[in-house]
């Protein structure tokens, strides 16, 4: 018999936003699929950027590091489209925020059912930017 496990909530306000890093750091490790690693990588950025400002911080202080560790384990490429992701989602920062986390809500359910219902070591749902896939024709 499995037990039940509770869906974490998705949240993108201030309030929510360090719990809401951690869950999807957790998407990231678990994506194999290059474009949704890519865009998961991107609104990591993103909402580092705006916990940085948030906290008062100087730019860079925690994502400039963040962004050098993705480059050793990614490579430059998909750090470079993980970056295009990230000035999308601060560009459009409303309608996006809405779509990623109606997403991340998806995925904590979905792995919530896999975990009640299916043993299996694959994932619920990979990472895709809100919109589709990545590409550098949506980025200003």
């Amino acid at each position: 018999m499995t037990e039940s496990v509770e869906p974490q909530m998705a949240y993108l306000d201030g309030d929510h936003l360090p719990e809401t890093l951690k869950r999807l750091d957790e998407l990231i490790e678990r994506t194999e699929h290059v474009d949704r690693l890519r865009s998961g990588l991107g609104m990591r950025l993103a909402l580092t950027i705006a916990n940085e400002l948030r906290e008062h911080r100087n730019l860079g202080e925690v994502s400039a590091a963040l962004v050098a560790d993705w480059t050793e384990r990614f490579g430059q490429e998909t750090v470079d489209m993980a970056v295009a992701v990230a000035r999308e989602f601060l560009l459009r920062p409303d309608e996006l925020a809405k779509e990623f986390a109606e997403r991340l809500q998806r995925a904590a359910v979905e792995t919530t059912e896999t975990t009640e219902y299916v043993e299996t070591s694959e994932p619920a749902e990979e990472l895709e930017a809100p919109g589709g896939p990545t590409s550098e024709s949506t980025v200003s």
